[in-house]
């Protein structure tokens, strides 16, 4: 979804068996609930996103990108359900100035 400017919110529910979901520069003003199925988040660079989704119920992430997010400046502890990412392999959090423990 990447240049999508005018595309400010998703629905509510994702699809159940959603994969991927790219939303990189996408102006998405709250974050949408995750599916449990979803492997790859990135939300990169989306400057509107002011709070972040809990990552718990996406119990199959393996890739989470939240770089230059300010949704990220707020927090100082990491993303809500990082720790519950058992399959997480890849997180990128590059530009989180406020982020002091993961």
């Amino acid at each position: 979804m990447t240049g999508c400017e005018q595309l400010v919110v998703l629905p509510g529910s994702l699809p159940s068996n959603l994969r991927v979901l790219n939303a990189v520069f996408v102006p998405l003003q709250h974050p949408p609930e995750l599916p449990a199925t979803l492997e790859v988040l990135d939300l990169s660079h989306s400057t509107q996103l002011r709070q972040l989704p809990n990552l718990a119920a996406a119990t199959g992430l393996q890739d989470l990108n939240i770089s230059g997010s300010p949704a990220m400046d707020g927090l100082r502890d990491g993303p809500p359900g990082l720790g519950m990412l058992q399959h997480l392999t890849r997180l990128v959090l590059s530009d989180c100035r406020h982020l002091t423990k993961v």
